[in-house]
């Protein structure tokens, strides 16, 4: 939500002195603060999409650098260029087992 509102104000700063026809600096000024709403909002959206939470029924690892971390409960955030985000189930499994050696 707040990657959004900084989008659509970096928009609306961008745009304002294209309509108002304001003078040259003040139009620099606001492309300037627009560009830059624009880049946080990027980098703030791009940073929450990598953020990974495991569900009730599972965990997952996550392999790479720093090495292996289990996450039950919480969440990590995994980069693909640095992590593998392992899921394993904590489901109850049934095992079947033939006893063929009597």
């Amino acid at each position: 939500m707040l990657s959004l509102v900084m989008f659509l104000l970096g928009a609306a700063l961008m745009a304002a002195p294209l309509i108002f026809h304001s003078s040259v600096p003040a139009l620099l000024v606001f492309v300037v603060l627009g560009v830059a709403c624009w880049s946080v909002a990027a980098w703030f959206g791009s940073y929450i999409s990598f953020y990974t939470r495991a569900s009730a029924n599972q965990a997952f690892v996550r392999t790479g650098k720093g090495g292996a971390q289990v996450f039950l409960d919480n969440g990590a955030y995994v980069f693909p260029l640095y992590h593998k985000k392992i899921p394993v189930s904590l489901e109850t499994m049934k095992l079947a087992v033939v006893l063929n050696g009597r």
